[in-house]
């Protein structure tokens, strides 16, 4: 854009905020120094587009130095909260999870906190400061009890939302839509080598890259258990393994597939979350290291999300 007769890029825009963001939380430690290291590097890059030359390999350099930098100057662990109208929404989700705790402890069915919940747990003992939704993780013949007891008794109050894959569900309050709570369905599976992730992942790839397949293909729960289809078993709670990854999960935020060890997951152990203890997998650094890799990181991008469709 043009002001003044000064040039600023939409890339340098961005990552004026990002810094800003940055000195609010860790202000007023000596990182200040790392921003203006960002700061300059950004810069360079922009000239360099200004001057019409590649600026692939130079923005890919300065995007690595940067998640370098920041990790090393700032404690992820000691981020302040959210605040404003993303706090307000984060709190106002939290009843919903504490009722759904209390519904599965009574009636004896294991979940976990999953993905960005379980991640906030372990780092932050809550939300990460920049997420807004709820996730959890059920064995799916759990699942089955759990959406047949919600119709039963909870059927005014609670709506239960199946995600096109058939292996997420959404359940909603009527009386606060603002509360809503992501449930992740995980399988039994057997022993999978790196091998057969490996191409477990280029099939959900293919998958996600077919703009025609994601935006209108109906019948998402047969594309999912096709692809499945080798690794899954019928043992039930017998099995060794268990399988935490969706094609609907990989749509909405692609990682490496994820097997565990059953052992990795229960028994759960209760750890803190906004205040509350709340179940976790017996090995949360296992399966936090196979879903984000080095989750003690900063990451490149915090402001981009997709949310998944029902």
């Amino acid at each position: 854009m043009h002001r003044c007769g000064i040039r600023v890029s939409p890339r340098l825009a961005r990552n004026v905020g990002y810094a800003a963001l940055l000195v609010y939380c860790v202000w007023p430690k000596p990182a200040l120094l790392g921003l203006g290291l960002l700061l300059v590097l950004r810069y360079l890059c922009y000239q360099a587009k200004v001057l019409q030359q590649d600026t692939t390999a130079c923005a890919a350099d300065a995007d690595a130095k940067l998640s370098l930098l920041v990790t090393e100057q700032l404690d992820i662990t000691r981020l302040h909260p959210a605040t404003g109208a993303l706090r307000r929404h984060q709190l106002a989700t939290l009843p919903l999870l504490e009722e759904f705790d209390q519904i599965c402890t009574e009636q004896g069915m294991p979940y976990w906190l999953d993905y960005g919940t379980l991640l906030g747990a372990v780092r932050h003992k809550g939300f990460i400061p920049w997420d807004d939704d709820l996730d959890v993780s059920m064995e799916s013949a759990d699942v089955e009890k759990l959406v047949d007891l919600l119709h039963q008794r909870y059927a005014g109050r609670l709506e239960v939302l199946w995600h096109r894959d058939g292996n997420q569900l959404k359940i909603r309050s009527l009386q606060d839509h603002r509360q809503f709570l992501d449930i992740w369905l995980v399988f039994p599976c057997r022993a999978v080598s790196e091998d057969e992730i490996s191409r477990l992942e280029e099939s959900f790839r293919r998958i996600k890259d077919d703009d025609w397949t994601v935006s209108r293909h109906s019948d998402f729960r047969t594309l999912n258990r096709q692809a499945l289809a080798a690794v899954l078993t019928d043992d039930g709670k017998q099995s060794e393994y268990l399988f935490l990854t969706s094609l609907g999960a990989y749509i909405a935020a692609p990682h490496r597939p994820v097997v565990v060890r059953r052992s990795d997951i229960h028994p759960c152990q209760r750890r803190e979350f906004e205040g509350h203890l709340y179940p976790v997998p017996a090995n949360s650094d296992v399966v936090l290291r196979k879903t984000y890799g080095d989750y003690m990181r900063f990451p490149k991008r915090i402001t981009e999300r997709q949310h998944h469709r029902f």
